[in-house]
């Protein structure tokens, strides 16, 4: 019996309903052909092969419909009589006779019929429950129970709805019920899926199957998350009443096909295996082999032509409607490199290479020729069409299903429990927050002892889950999949899937780079850190954290061997790596046998860069040091802060002071910090803001008999010398407005997203405006000193400058005395001996410091879009050919792509400039790959964008791996100084990359989990 839907719309019910009553036809006439694959045979009922529809299902049906299906019940009915069965005439019949109408009030009698008739087996007889004894009749009430609960929820899972074939335009599908729960087999893993939507409703689950013989062999999931794997078909007979002929045959699926193999279903695996039953039963559960249709598989080799498989080729595109089709009887051998017919192969004769899995079709140059030609072919057709209805009988076993809703469902719930588990991972995991609490292996059992955040967090969400709430309450202590152990497995699996998805974005970029460096944790190991630099699809340069290890040493050979199997086991060829940055280390960019030498050696493309953020504070700290009046005043600075944070009485007095003096947010004194670089600018400004308070805290602290040491007031005597200077008042300043600038400057250089020629124009405006300063001294000085004036007002400090004595020399016994000329003028010597040699320092540093840089820049600069008029582009452009003579054909191609680009840019211009148009005016050369992209233009360009992909996966900042090293001080604390080394990396790569931690797919993450070992729980 198949009772039909509950109304949805008129339209999809009789759709349904013409498509089912068409095919019911045609698949009567086709019953007997598959015996060979059905189970023992039980008495034919009518009642199995009617459908009912209730009153409100039948008005929606038009006068064709109803005509149709009164013949398709009459012709069912004389099938059913002429199998030589003594059957009484069902009433549906009677009533379709006299004319009546043939609906049902409901489909309550319907399923009562349908549980009497699966109670029997296939050698009982039809007895009275009179002859039965009263154990007989309880098992078989018992029986009827069960069958007729399992089928509360899931009773569309004894029909099959085989989807029509995919089109690229379909819309979006708004409402849940416009979905079939269904079936899937196939993947890459060996195992068949299959899923039902949780949340249809007992009045909601059932629909009409409908049947397409020219589509899609594969049974698609309505609820898409919720896919469940069986492995093999033991695990579709667990039930003890099943026959065992069935058990037997599982055995034998385990033993012709090995699951456990890479693409389990390759037909050279059976070459010499003739189609047997249990063969086709095998690969029909396990579905065809189609390597690269839904895996990363991508290593189609080449044959004697140059030619190899395509992964498109398992899509057919439609011209007239502009659709595409999966082709699933399409086989591609990974280990013979051949293609053959799916269906050919087990239900046609082997008389050509489609249906021969030791031959096959090797030529790859005519390769879509010859799929077209084939799957046009009678032979392939009636193939196709033998496979359509021998999976319709072999899935459509009552036995098997019965047995697997049972299944089905307790797999359901099991990974919707370990959803629930893996969210609270993930939030730790992504908040960087400790797992673990002090007493954890009590565990849920004893709520006043700390459990930690892991089990907190578990049992706060158990508060308002049910579904969580009863799997603590129920389930064995050895099964709650809350453990230490499991903990570390479901880390493990998230952070394998948020790399798996980093490593196949990098594949598809081709190039990278890698950014490199190391740090001291808390447990005093040596932490190598390692971030890869790449261009996604989308034409935007990104920087993902990948890992963290341990360094065996501090040598460049120690860094080689950690990197080189780091990048190894990703996957990735260290050949394609285009640029490194680094640091100023010696070991890692020294000129002889340093890190970036030795990676040179194996990748001559991988062009270093100087970590442009630390060479810019490698040239702040060699101003800061330049003369002894820089050296004085910062060290002042750094003074007041140990001062003020190193005495409580001391600080009282200064937040007194800031108080009365100071209206709005008090700044506090900052720290100064050598790998902090705004940490100098936040400590002038500090100072800056406080110093009318400083400067009377200092003086009551020297004056009044507060409780301080003898230490302390000699320190702040000295302190408050310094600060009381006019020389002092006027650094202030001047440092002031030099760090904002530099403030400026190095937080562009440590953005991901800024490109070399931005980079480089920045650092020379920085350059420019220090040039400035430098040559307008006078002008500026002027400006310094009348804001140092107006400061030394409001803290009654003169504005004098202080006059040093001039100390001689002492002359050796017959020494003749020179003429010894030197600067009296106090403010003159302050101008030429501090301020000038501190500007000095900055711009030479700087011009010193990024001449490499500059020059990098300078041989990308004919791509900016702004130079494009250049002169010199085209000699640019030819150097950029030799450079990179393995990804550019030629210098003439690269020549006339540019000259093409550039000219269809200037029309785009001039039209923009005349119409409204949609292309940005102001195209940055960050840009262009972006722009080509969405213009498909890349395939016009191929050289041009290959140039402009590698210029953009050149990073100028290695920063983006000291970020990671503040996230290793909050996941590895003190108390979790004896993490392990894989966990570290694992919960490192969550908390940094969050933003794709949240986006992972949680049915492969605990797919990943599920085959880790053997669970107590089934999962798959």
């Amino acid at each position: 019996m198949k009772p039909a839907q509950s109304p949805c719309s008129s339209d999809r019910l009789r759709n349904r309903v013409h498509v089912l009553f068409q095919i019911v036809r045609s698949s009567r006439r086709q019953g007997r052909e598959m015996a060979v694959m059905e189970p023992a045979q039980m008495p034919v009922t009518f009642e199995e092969v009617a459908v009912y529809f209730t009153q409100e299902q039948g008005a929606l049906l038009d006068p064709a419909q109803r005509a149709l299906y009164r013949d398709v019940m009459q012709e069912n009915h004389e099938t059913v009589t002429s199998l030589g069965f003594p059957l009484p005439k069902p009433d549906l019949i009677s009533r379709l006779e006299r004319g009546e109408e043939p609906w049902v009030p409901d489909l309550q009698s319907c399923e009562e019929r349908e549980i009497s008739r699966g109670a029997h087996t296939g050698m009982d007889k039809r007895t009275n429950k009179k002859q039965l004894s009263g154990w007989d009749r309880k098992k078989r009430k018992e029986d009827a129970n069960r069958v007729k609960e399992s089928s509360k929820y899931v009773k569309l899972e004894t029909y099959f709805s085989f989807d029509r074939p995919t089109t690229s335009f379909a819309p979006e599908v708004e409402h849940s019920e416009d979905l079939l729960p269904t079936f899937s087999q196939g993947g890459r893993d060996g195992a068949m899926a299959i899923a039902a939507s949780p949340e249809i409703k007992p009045s909601e689950d059932l629909l009409v199957p409908t049947f397409n013989l020219g589509a899609d062999y594969s049974i698609q999931a309505a609820a898409a998350e919720q896919v469940v794997g069986v492995e093999s078909s033991e695990d579709l007979i667990s039930s003890a009443d099943y026959h065992a002929e069935d058990k037997n045959d599982s055995v034998k699926f385990c033993a012709i096909v090995d699951t456990h193999r890479e693409y389990p279903t390759d037909p050279h695996l059976f070459c010499d295996t003739p189609v047997t039953p249990d063969l086709i039963r095998a690969l029909l559960e396990l579905g065809p082999c189609q390597p690269g249709l839904k895996d990363n598989f991508n290593n189609f080799p080449k044959d004697e032509a140059g030619r190899h498989f395509r992964a498109t080729w398992y899509k057919q595109k439609q011209v007239k409607s502009a659709c595409t089709i999966d082709r699933h009887w399409l086989v591609y051998s990974p280990r013979a490199n051949i293609m053959i017919c799916f269906a050919c192969w087990l239900f046609a004769n082997r008389t050509n290479a489609w249906s021969d899995p030791k031959t096959g079709c090797k030529k790859f140059a005519t390769g879509m020729q010859k799929i077209e030609k084939h799957e046009k072919s009678e032979s392939h057709k009636k193939a196709e069409k033998e496979l359509f209805l021998t999976k319709f009988h072999l899935f459509n076993d009552r036995t098997i299903l019965a047995c697997l809703t049972a299944e089905r469902k307790e797999i359901e719930k099991n990974r919707m429990i370990l959803r629930r588990i893996i969210d609270a991972v993930l939030f730790l995991g992504i908040q960087g927050l400790a797992f673990r609490g002090h007493r954890e292996y009590r565990g849920l059992g004893s709520p006043s002892t700390n459990e930690g955040n892991f089990l907190a967090l578990i049992k706060l969400l158990a508060k308002s889950d049910t579904l969580l709430e009863q799997h603590l309450l129920r389930s064995d202590r050895n099964a709650t999949y809350l453990s230490p152990d499991i903990q570390n497995d479901l880390i493990q699996s998230l952070s394998a899937e948020l790399l798996s998805k980093i490593v196949a974005e990098i594949k598809v970029a081709k190039y990278f780079a890698i950014i490199v460096d190391s740090t001291i944790d808390i447990s005093k190991t040596d932490q190598f850190s390692l971030s890869l630099r790449y261009v996604t699809v989308n034409g935007d340069a990104v920087e993902r954290f990948i890992q963290f290890s341990e360094l065996p040493g501090a040598s460049a050979e120690d860094f080689f061997n950690v990197l080189l199997s780091a990048v190894k086991n990703l996957g990735l060829s260290i050949s394609m790596c285009y640029s490194q940055s680094y640091d100023g280390a010696s070991t890692m960019s020294g000129e002889i046998s340093s890190l970036q030498t030795r990676i040179r050696e194996i990748a001559p493309n991988a062009l270093f860069m100087h970590c442009c953020a630390h060479n810019f504070n490698l040239i702040l700290i060699d101003a800061l040091s330049s003369n002894i009046q820089t050296r004085l005043f910062f060290g002042t600075l750094e003074s007041l802060f140990t001062f003020f944070s190193g005495s409580l009485p001391c600080l009282s007095i200064l937040k007194e002071e800031q108080r009365n003096l100071i209206e709005s947010f008090a700044l506090t004194l900052k720290k100064f910090c050598d790998t902090r670089w705004a940490s100098r600018k936040s400590a002038v400004e500090s100072v800056l803001q406080n110093l009318p308070a400083l400067v009377i805290a200092l003086q009551r602290i020297v004056d009044e008999d507060i409780n301080c040491t003898s230490k302390q007031l000699s320190e702040a005597k000295g302190i408050l010398a310094t600060v009381d200077t006019y020389e002092f008042l006027v650094f202030l300043i001047f440092w002031s407005k030099v760090l904002e600038k530099a403030f400026c400057l190095s937080t562009y250089l440590q953005k991901s997203s800024l490109d070399l020629v931005t980079a480089s124009h920045f650092i020379q405006i920085f350059e420019n405006d220090m040039k400035n300063i430098q040559s307008e001294f006078e002008s500026e000085f002027k400006q310094i000193e009348n804001e140092a004036t107006e400061l030394a007002r409001k803290c009654d400090i003169t504005t004098d400058y202080k006059q040093h004595r001039i100390r001689k020399r002492k002359r050796f016994h017959e020494e003749i005395a020179e003429r010894e000329e030197g600067i009296f003028d106090a403010r003159e010597k302050f101008i030429v001996e501090s301020y000038l040699v501190s500007l000095d320092s900055v711009i030479n540093s700087t011009s010193k410091r990024f001449e490499h840089f500059k020059d990098v820049a300078a041989k990308f600069s004919g791509l900016d879009p702004k130079h494009f008029d250049n002169a010199d582009n085209v000699n640019k452009l030819k150097f950029l050919a030799d450079m990179y003579s393995d990804v550019i054909d030629s210098q003439t191609a690269i020549v006339e792509e540019f000259l093409s680009f550039k000219d269809m840019y200037k029309d785009i211009m001039i039209t923009s400039g005349r119409v409204k148009s949609s292309v940005d005016e102001n195209l940055t050369i960050n840009s262009v790959l972006k722009f080509m992209i969405a213009n498909d233009m890349c395939s016009i360009y191929p050289n041009l964008s290959r140039l402009y992909h590698i210029f953009l996966t050149l990073p100028i900042s290695s920063a983006v791996v000291d970020r990671p090293f503040s996230r290793l001080k909050l996941i590895k604390s003190y108390l979790c100084s004896t993490m392990s080394e894989d966990r570290l990396s694992r919960l490192a790569l969550l908390a940094i990359e969050r933003q794709l931690a949240t986006e992972v797919d949680y049915n492969k993450v605990i797919d990943n989990f599920a085959r880790m070992k053997l669970r107590r729980k089934r999962l798959l």
